[in-house]
């Protein structure tokens, strides 16, 4: 299974439950719900991408405005997990470096995950993205 499959189907699950207990709290009617179902059902599978996904989930939320708290921590918490990962994979290329005696490569890496700074070509120099931008072209 790979990431939008799983993806799809944790934001099913959840969607379920948060239908469900709109059923429960008498937030909508039967025939509201075989309409939800049937919505989400017929589109759900048409995502292919995280960005395909999140606007299947705006769009839902524009026509079922008791999902729109369940859409946005929907989307907040699969945006928080891709962050994470990406800080994961930050450190552990700091990590690896750091293993390697590559110290001044390790900080270079370290500031440009944490300040968007980015490293010059003299190894151990650190240049912004606006300084980098007047060098193109020479070498």
């Amino acid at each position: 299974m790979d990431s939008i499959d799983a993806l799809r189907n944790q934001v099913g699950l959840t969607l379920t439950k948060r239908v469900a207990q709109a059923l429960s709290d008498q937030e909508i009617t039967r025939d509201e719900l075989s309409q939800i179902s049937k919505d989400i059902l017929d589109n759900i599978y048409d995502a292919t991408t995280k960005e395909e996904l999140f606007k299947f989930l705006d769009d839902l939320a524009a026509r079922w405005p008791f999902l729109s708290d369940t859409v946005s921590e929907e989307k907040n918490n699969t945006q928080g997990v891709s962050q994470n990962k990406d800080q994961q994979a930050q450190v552990s290329h700091i990590d690896t470096l750091i293993n390697e005696n590559k110290i001044d490569d390790a900080l270079a890496a370290a500031r440009k995950a944490t300040t968007g700074e980015t490293q010059a070509a003299e190894p151990g120099q650190v240049q912004t993205q606006d300084q980098n931008q007047g060098q193109e072209g020479v070498n």
